[in-house]
């Protein structure tokens, strides 16, 4: 996702690699829905997405104010964020994102 790009976190769909840095992070679609249909085509297609930020240092998990600012500046809605309890040493936000997108023919 060109969001986390801009701000320097990796970005993996699902799971990331063995050799992660201190702060990462994933995502996926738990729900797409076409709108709009008529003869069988749709105008728009919304995505509903979790993204999960993954950091090391707690004091990282303040980042995810960046994240959310970047995520409604890239028009996604972001419906929720909540705390994901710590895993394997990382620290964890968790972001519920909903995403429309106009479908070109």
């Amino acid at each position: 996702m060109e969001v986390f790009d801009s701000l320097g976190i990796p970005c993996f769909y699902m799971e990331a690699p063995k050799t992660t840095s201190n702060k990462y992070a994933l995502f996926s679609i738990f729900k797409e829905q076409e709108i709009g249909v008529y003869d069988n085509e749709a105008k728009k297609v919304v995505y509903y997405i979790t993204i999960n930020y993954w950091c090391k240092s707690p004091q990282d998990t303040i980042k995810y104010t960046e994240i959310k600012r970047a995520l409604k500046n890239a028009k996604m809605i972001v419906r929720d964020v909540v705390d994901i309890p710590p895993h394997n040493g990382y620290y964890g936000k968790s972001f519920s994102v909903k995403v429309t997108r106009l479908i070109e023919n």
